[in-house]
């Protein structure tokens, strides 16, 4: 399919699409909004609407973080409302009613994954099997960082699962951080209380959001740019990071059995569940992660899904609240 064809086949194939909206691009990605009123869940593209979205990423050198077609629930019919309320929106932590949203994303084999979101985290609609079949819907926000000029995030990268976004009033700087070793031991609040101190405050959110940790600047009014802003965090966050590679040597030093029996669980749970609730499955993204990092040997590929998961800081339009 030609990608010049993309968004008439796309209005042809979803319907509700709103016409109003064509689309916009926004912090690096592309967002088209659409409106699922009407359409069978979970809506599903046919291959050649898979591979001209494909197509249409790759040809843009400023979408750095793959195509993400934004979706509201909308006027559902009561037995899909009724599915999605009781699998994933009853679940602790889970998105909220009022401002949840559906989110189609675009991996880079051309594949869809559904998911779902309240602006704070990221709520998986798919098997587990798919996801370990090589679902990357995310384009590494980390080499995002990386290849920015004037940052030079070296093993720090292992940690920053994010990029900092602009909002209406000001720069907003919301960075994911992945401390499992910090989580593990007990330290994550008196590491990052301080950070408080310096205009940054934070959020674990213990149900469904697991060892990642979201940074965000207290205010946005009168910061600098995010590059220079995004720069001084990382400064600041330079002890944190310190403090986290300790942790993680006393894992290894101290809990290599218990250590290795989290990992080898979270693989096969990850690998042979066909449902999973979303904070159970960021536990075990977690481990999994932690692993691929430390130089685990696994018995199996992992897809880079689990790697690179960020299940926060889902950028928002220009002018909404953060």
């Amino acid at each position: 399919m030609n990608t010049d064809e993309l968004i008439p086949t796309l209005r042809r194939r979803l319907p509700a699409w709103s016409p109003a909206d064509s689309g916009e691009l926004l912090y690096g990605r592309l967002r088209l909004s659409l409106n699922l009123n009407g359409l069978p869940f979970p809506a599903r593209l046919g291959s050649a609407e898979r591979q001209a979205l494909h197509s249409y990423v790759l040809g843009r050198e400023d979408l750095l973080e793959g195509l993400e077609l934004r979706c509201t629930l909308g006027e559902m019919p009561p037995d899909e409302q009724e599915f999605l309320e009781e699998r994933w929106l009853a679940e602790p932590g889970g998105i909220g009613q009022g401002d949840a949203e559906l989110l189609l994303a675009c991996d880079e084999h051309g594949g869809m994954l559904v998911g779902a979101h309240d602006h704070l985290s990221f709520h998986v609609i798919g098997t587990c099997e798919e996801l370990l079949s090589g679902l990357n819907w995310l384009d590494s926000r980390r080499r995002m960082l990386e290849q920015s000029p004037g940052l030079a995030l070296g093993r720090q990268g292992e940690l920053v699962v994010s990029s900092p976004f602009l909002c209406g009033h000001g720069t907003l700087l919301s960075l994911v951080l992945h401390l499992p070793g910090l989580a593990w031991w007990g330290q994550i609040e008196s590491t990052l209380d301080p950070l408080y101190d310096e205009g940054f405050s934070y959020r674990t959110w213990q149900e469904g959001f697991g060892d990642f940790i979201l940074l965000e600047n207290l205010s946005a009014q009168n910061d600098p740019d995010p590059r220079t802003l995004l720069n001084r965090a990382l400064e600041i966050l330079n002890p944190v990071f310190a403090r986290e590679s300790n942790a993680r040597a006393e894992l290894r030093a101290h809990r290599e059995l218990e250590l290795q029996d989290r990992i080898h669980r979270a693989l096969a749970l990850c690998a042979g569940s066909r449902m999973m609730s979303y904070s159970e499955f960021v536990e075990h993204a977690s481990m999994l992660r932690l692993a691929s990092q430390m130089g685990h040997s696994l018995p199996c590929p992992i897809s880079p899904l689990l790697l690179e998961l960020a299940p926060a800081h889902l950028q928002q339009s220009s002018g909404e609240s953060g």
